[in-house]
């Protein structure tokens, strides 16, 4: 389903959709943003969907506060620096 126009800094409700978490939080450039906000405001089934993520994304973070057992950040960190991403 796609609401909009044919301008073509207008975008549709897969390229939402498929954005949401980047838009949520607060990662796409300030352009798209406000093409996403604007896109929001017109669709109610992708602004729905969008305070369904929001909601969801903090009952998760209240939720699983706990800390990771050393074992498993000591893993995740070099596999990270195998990667190359991560600094010795």
């Amino acid at each position: 389903m796609w609401y909009g126009s044919e301008d073509l800094y207008e975008i549709n409700c897969t390229e939402v959709l498929h954005e949401m978490q980047l838009y949520i939080d607060g990662e796409l450039d300030p352009e798209r943003a406000a093409h996403f906000a604007e896109h929001l405001e017109r669709c109610s089934p992708c602004l729905e969907h969008s305070e369904f993520q929001r909601k969801l994304k903090a009952i998760l973070r209240a939720k699983c506060r706990c800390a990771s057992p050393e074992h498993v950040v000591r893993r995740v960190r070099e596999a990270i620096r195998l990667e190359g991403r991560l600094p010795p």
